[in-house]
């Protein structure tokens, strides 16, 4: 492995003039180097750049972090971080396997790593993982001091970008909105309700999968010699500081090729079945019938998995969003998208873990749930609507209820601050709304530390007894400061 910390290209030295014409070519013959990248401009970016963006809402806002890969001290934290992993050094030269062991470092949850990982509002005893602007004091402060509090995603991400270009891998830090965690490892999203009172209610203690309104990970760019050269599997692959699941018996996840991913070939290393239900699983949506025991599947949502995955753009400080969901999916509901589910189902049968084996219910009934286009600020009232569109030619008479939550951003709830009630008579074939407002002085109080809100409707068709769910997430915009040094005044986005 090569480091290109310089931007140079990765040849041996050139052969004297006085050598032969084989000599001269086998002194320029390139070296093997799984991490090389000829393009001197993707290469400024993805192993030179010290600057990158969090982005944690979906309009693109986001908030700039420094990664400092050149500072002074980092270079030795990196080296140590190996050294404390006990990994060999005849290892270090393999790109592969220095990934997955920088993945298992960088969180301390099995191995006195990097970084302590805390998802509640108390970080008295360190601190909060919104406070840090920058990893380059994480890795000092560790290399001083031992493990640091305290990290989410987005903070373990970045702190392993430092790491990954600092010893020449061309790396980037990846959102994915709207992401799951399958804890079941059927690659299917599973949410299971109660019936209560006639309505349904989440059971959040049946329900083992999880989303997270977003979650942040690492690409690096190389070749993959360990897998089949048939599938050119090479280019950006998965890596995955986050503790979530293990692999191989640390918690790290990757590398894991992008292009299998898109693919749907689930059987190649490292981790391709839990990166591809982050992007790409159907969310299953059950009923426990409370006579018999067994779940009933209400439907299924196709959609709302993996909603948009996106990167810093290339070129300095050009902190734009790019769109790279095309890199991880095909369109929603194409043939190419249909054929990848077909081969992931081949590989890992997604309905093996059922009591309901019956089809999914026929909808006479649609209900969605819109949320303000532009984003709305925290401390603002705000509209939202309930639809339901009738495609039958009957009357049906819908009677609703709407929970809202404030949630961590991995879609925990914190608290409730709305429950809604209400009944719609539908004619044939007829679209209604229901308009539903959201006041700031319900909401305010039961924000915590990271400004989410979760909409959770359920309703019935009282004719059928269709039941119908719709979740949406509302991320509120922080509030604009304003500040000025001498006679210079700026303005920034929190």
């Amino acid at each position: 492995m090569t480091f290109q910390r310089c931007g140079q290209s990765s040849t041996r030295p050139t052969a004297s003039s006085e050598g032969d014409d084989s000599a001269e070519k086998a002194a320029h013959a390139p070296l093997h180097d799984e991490v090389y990248m000829p393009n001197d401009t993707d290469r400024q970016e993805y192993v030179m750049n010290e600057n990158g963006c969090i982005y944690q809402v979906e309009s693109g806002g986001g908030r700039q972090w420094f990664y400092g890969q050149f500072g002074e001290g980092i270079l030795d934290a990196c080296f140590q971080i190996l050294d404390d992993s006990h990994m060999p050094l005849a290892n270090r030269g393999d790109a592969v396997k220095v990934c997955r062991r920088g993945s298992a470092m960088m969180n301390s949850q099995d191995d006195h790593g990097v970084l302590v990982g805390n998802w509640s509002d108390d970080y008295s005893l360190g601190t909060a993982p919104t406070f840090w602007i920058g990893s380059d004091q994480i890795l000092l402060q560790y290399a001083n001091q031992g493990p640091v509090s305290y990290a989410q995603c987005w903070v373990y991400a970045r702190t392993f970008n430092t790491f990954l270009r600092c010893l020449g891998i061309p790396a980037r830090v990846i959102t994915n909105f709207n992401s799951a965690h399958d804890n079941t490892g059927n690659l299917i999203t599973d949410l299971n309700f109660n019936v209560v009172r006639n309505r349904l209610e989440l059971n959040e203690r049946l329900t083992r999968d999880s989303f997270l309104n977003y979650h942040c990970w690492n690409e690096v760019n190389m070749s993959r010699p360990d897998l089949p050269a048939g599938h050119d599997l090479g280019g950006w692959q998965v890596v995955d500081a986050t503790p979530q699941e293990t692999s191989d018996g640390y918690y790290r996840c990757g590398p894991c090729s992008v292009k299998a991913i898109k693919e749907g070939m689930l059987s190649y290393q490292f981790d391709a079945p839990f990166v591809f239900a982050e992007v790409n699983s159907n969310v299953y949506y059950h009923k426990l019938n409370p006579q018999t025991g067994k779940t009933e599947l209400l439907s299924v949502d196709t959609t709302y998995v993996g909603k948009k995955v996106v990167t810093k753009s290339v070129g300095g400080k050009n902190y734009e969003p790019m769109d790279i969901t095309e890199t991880y999916k095909y369109p929603e509901g194409s043939s190419k998208d249909e054929v990848t589910m077909k081969k992931a189902e081949s590989t890992y049968k997604m309905d093996m873990q059922y009591d309901d084996e019956q089809e999914i219910p026929e909808a006479n009934v649609e209900m969605t749930l819109e949320t303000p286009v532009e984003q709305v600020k925290i401390g603002h009232d705000f509209q939202m609507a309930v639809v339901f569109r009738n495609l039958s030619e009957d009357t049906r008479i819908i009677r609703g209820f709407l929970v809202g939550s404030t949630v961590y951003y991995t879609n925990i709830q914190r608290a409730q601050f709305k429950q809604e009630s209400f009944d719609v008579t539908l004619n044939p074939m007829e679209l209604s709304r229901v308009q539903v407002v959201v006041l700031a002085q319900k909401y305010m109080p039961k924000l915590g530390c990271q400004s989410n809100l979760r909409f959770m409707v359920t309703a019935k068709s009282m004719e059928n007894n269709q039941d119908m769910t719709a979740m949406q997430i509302v991320n509120l915009e922080g509030p604009e400061l304003v500040f000025s040094t001498a006679d210079m005044e700026r303005k920034t986005d929190r």
